[in-house]
């Protein structure tokens, strides 16, 4: 787990609102049960490709692209857009898009887009974010099934 004091030293840690928001570099969208699913990786890993997968292939809600508001309420931390860039996508080849965006969503999952050695058997990480401890996985984006891994992952209890 990361303490909050690493935080500001790490790439997808941008800016310090006040005490109880921060912006991050990452990406976020929302099911349709409410919750929803920070999307971290470093420049052209695939977070705004794989956010569109998951909204075109599986009725997920943009929250917010690039940079994503994280603020504690009660036990819960909570995502949603900058101002200035709300319902905005961007999509390589294709330019800034429109998109119906969600605010205010409790962050169940971060997902880090990486191209890992992963383990067969992993044992279940968590972060601590903001003091919040969130489940954390890691997809390669680029593969056939990681949008259907994250899915199976935000229902499934592990073992």
């Amino acid at each position: 787990m990361l303490e909050n004091s690493v935080l500001s030293a790490l790439p997808w840690c941008c800016l310090l609102m006040d005490k109880k928001t921060q912006i991050f570099a990452a990406s976020c969208i929302a099911f349709p049960d409410g919750n929803g699913v920070l999307l971290r990786g470093s420049s052209g890993a695939g977070k705004s490709e794989f956010a569109f997968r998951l909204i075109s292939h599986y009725q997920a809600t943009l929250v917010s692209d690039d940079q994503v508001c994280l603020t504690v309420k009660g036990n819960t931390l909570i995502a949603s857009p900058p101002e200035t860039i709300k319902s905005l996508l961007e999509l390589r080849g294709i330019g800034i898009v429109k998109m119906p965006y969600m605010t205010d969503i409790p962050v169940k999952m971060i997902v880090d887009l990486t191209d890992p050695k992963q383990e067969r058997l992993p044992d279940p990480e968590f972060e601590l974010l903001q003091g919040i401890s969130i489940r954390r996985i890691i997809i390669d984006p680029f593969k056939d099934l990681a949008a259907d891994k994250l899915m199976l992952a935000l229902t499934t209890d592990f073992l």
